[in-house]
């Protein structure tokens, strides 16, 4: 008696596309040098996440605050994180709306502007 062939595992390459699809990222700069970077998933539960190394861009040890640029020119504070020696890494949920967030900007503790960027498409 002949056994059926086997039959090879589907991959599920759906859900990873799609979180792929979207994904955003920018590059953060200051004074015309990279300072790192930031990345929005704009999924059902969207994120954000950044990295930052803003030595001698911003004082020693500062708190920043991280806002949201939304495409209807809207503006969101998402968080506030305190930067070690330059350096700090942040992330969390970011509200859900009808216009798409389009760019992050990064302030310092006076409220001045460090960073603005703007999100390339997803999946770059």
């Amino acid at each position: 008696m002949r056994r059926p062939p086997r039959r090879r595992p589907r991959r599920a390459a759906a859900p990873a596309a799609a979180v792929h699809s979207a994904l955003h990222t920018a590059g953060l700069t200051a004074q015309g040098r990279p300072i790192g970077e930031a990345f929005a998933y704009t999924g059902p539960s969207p994120w954000l996440y950044m990295s930052v190394d803003a030595d001698k861009v911003v004082a020693d040890n500062a708190t920043v605050r991280c806002q949201i640029i939304r495409a209807d020119g809207s503006i969101a504070t998402v968080g506030t994180f305190r930067l070690e020696d330059g350096y700090a890494s942040w992330g969390g949920p970011y509200p859900a709306r009808i216009s798409p967030v389009t760019g992050v900007r990064l302030l310092s503790a006076d409220g001045s502007v460090v960073s603005t960027s703007t999100f390339g498409p997803a999946g770059r």
